[in-house]
């Protein structure tokens, strides 16, 4: 258990949220969470600027996603020749 790293916050906060919209875990069975010395990280550390390259990536995305759900489908009606 030494070699294990600490989990990235980030990554933390990623599960919580998942956790939180899907409703998969009840509340008590996902608190460990909030026990932050006692996680570790099964992946191994990378390298610092693929890190920040997959979060620049994924923060991105997720703007753009939330934009793309704002915009409002509008119908269009097909005209046909009488």
């Amino acid at each position: 258990m030494l070699s294990f790293g600490p989990p990235q916050q980030r990554d933390v906060k990623s599960l919580q949220n998942w956790l939180d919209n899907t409703g998969y875990l009840a509340r008590e069975e996902r608190t460990y969470l909030t026990h932050h010395r006692e996680l570790v990280s099964l992946a191994p550390v990378g390298d610092s600027a693929i890190v920040q390259l997959e979060a620049w990536v994924e923060d991105n995305f997720i703007r753009l996603w939330r934009d793309f759900r704002k915009v409002r489908v509008r119908k269009v009606r097909s005209i046909t020749a009488s």
